[in-house]
């Protein structure tokens, strides 16, 4: 067994040197500021032990006589230290921090020390996603709600139950969008190396803002690539696809390939999409579902696509032609595809990721910009480097469905339980109900009583006979609970 390297000397064997002037500045401060808290802590309790005459002898015996002020509002409760002052801006708390530290201390004495990289996956199952906040459009926080949401796994649930569709023969289609130069938000985080001298590090990316888009096609037992042959293999060819992608780039001209297509800017469209349908999704469809034979009931397979409604796709007549080839199309509800749609949810981030990553490995290797040429390539490989089947089976947990059997031959298992209260919470503020929190005081159920109302009697003696009436409606208006709220507080 090999000895493991040192720091100082895997530095000098991977070129890298020892950490920088500002890595020892950073932790000479932490390491200050954790001193003198000690300090301050043990000055205060021997002051309070009436070891010194005052707090401030005791300040002037460890040399802290300038911190008296500080000293002093600590014993008094009315500051706290810097760290837990800022308890709120941390991604994890205090005691997270210390079951940290144990399995770090733990781990390094087993010889399985953490380092940059592998503590980040520990941090996320200590406190969950970061304290980031994300931007979410009005319709979209309109739209997903308990309602919409319920309906949407009511009316899929029947469509599942009626036709018996298993996992092998459900799919989710959708549009991404993708530039040649990768985006320039970039990809995975990345350290680079830099001279102490230079101040700018910049690093060279590519400016190509040219879109192109890819329609792609996720099946829900989690099969995105076939078994390669023994053929292919010799000759070098990948794994072929159960759905092939259309690649849609910007052009005038047809495109005779199996996987390209052109259009004026890049996008998809209507002739587009029914290509698609009819030259990809259809035999790779029907070769991967299960159609031999017929359901329980006697009704002849079908295979389920489920997909937005976008306007490039969501015509009838491309329903009624799919319809006629025993597919059967669930349009999702509008605005709900960030919650409801597999691709989006968790498909099409670790496949921009690795487009990103196969971009910036081109530009490295070549020194030049990505270009078309290059880009159907790479782009394949980017698809079989992220849609692995645990992606793909995890993005439709997410969306709401069970898929945990891993049985191609069971039907899908929707599972609306997945969204809580707080998944819906930002459709509230668009309710036309009151949505008021559980400390909020109810309203009282008793009705107020209205004020006496005198008879008066007309002058020849007769009553009014409207008087009836007139209370009646007095009685309604005092039926009718309000909550006002005052300077003084809420009365009913």
């Amino acid at each position: 067994m090999s000895k493991r390297k040192t720091r100082s000397q895997s530095g000098k064997a991977s070129g890298r040197g020892g950490p920088t002037c500002a890595q020892r500045q950073a932790h000479d401060k932490g390491k200050d500021i954790i001193d003198r808290e000690r300090i301050y802590r043990t000055i205060i309790i021997e002051a309070a032990q009436g070891q010194f005459a005052s707090l401030r002898a005791a300040c002037q015996f460890h040399g802290e006589l300038k911190s008296y002020h500080t000293i002093n509002r600590r014993r008094l409760h009315l500051t706290k230290p810097a760290v837990k002052a800022r308890s709120r801006q941390q991604i994890m708390t205090e005691p997270q921090e210390r079951v940290l530290s144990d399995w770090m201390r733990f781990l390094g004495i087993c010889g399985y020390g953490l380092s940059m990289k592998t503590i980040a996956p520990k941090v996320m199952e200590l406190c969950g996603q970061k304290k980031k906040k994300k931007k979410l459009d009005q319709c979209r926080a309109r739209a997903f709600n308990f309602t919409t949401v319920n309906d949407n796994f009511q009316k899929i649930s029947k469509v599942l139950a009626e036709y018996h569709i298993p996992l092998r023969n459900t799919f989710n289609m959708d549009e991404i969008g993708s530039q040649m130069g990768g985006g320039r938000n970039g990809g995975k985080s990345e350290l680079f190396f830099f001279s102490e001298e230079d101040q700018m590090r910049y690093g060279i990316n590519s400016d190509n803002l040219e879109l192109f888009t890819a329609i792609e096609t996720i099946c829900a037992d989690g099969t995105a690539f076939l078994p390669n042959t023994p053929e292919r293999e010799a000759a070098g060819k990948p794994p072929p696809s159960v759905i092939k992608p259309m690649l849609i780039f910007k052009g005038q001209q047809t495109w005779p390939n199996e996987c390209i297509a052109l259009s004026e800017n890049g996008w998809t469209n209507n002739e587009l999409c029914r290509m698609w349908f009819d030259r990809d999704f259809l035999p790779g469809a029907r070769a991967h579902a299960d159609l031999e034979g017929e359901g329980p009931d006697g009704k002849k397979k079908k295979i389920l696509l489920i997909w937005d409604g976008h306007n490039s796709h969501s015509v009838f007549e491309l329903a009624k032609h799919a319809y006629e080839n025993d597919v059967i199309i669930f349009q999702l509800p509008p605005h709900t595809t960030h919650r409801l749609q597999p691709c989006d949810v968790g498909a099409f981030a670790p496949l921009k990721a690795a487009w990103q990553a196969r971009v910036a490995a081109r530009e490295q290797a070549t020194g030049e910009a990505m270009h078309v040429r290059w880009a159907v390539k790479d782009f394949l490989a980017a698809r079989r480097d992220a849609l692995k089947p645990n992606t793909i089976r995890s993005a439709w947990c997410k969306a709401g469905y069970d898929v945990s059997h891993n049985d191609p031959d069971q039907p899908l298992r929707p599972n609306p339980e997945l969204f809580t209260e707080a998944d819906y919470a930002p459709a509230k503020s668009f309710s036309t109900q009151a949505q008021l929190p559980s400390s909020f005081p109810p309203p009282s159920l008793a009705p107020a009583s209205p004020a006496p109302v005198e008879d008066d009697e007309e002058e020849d003696g007769e009553e009014d006979e409207d008087d009836e009436d007139l209370a009646d409606v007095i009685h309604a208006a005092y039926d009718r609970t309000c909550i006002v709220f005052t300077s003084q507080g809420i009365r009913s």
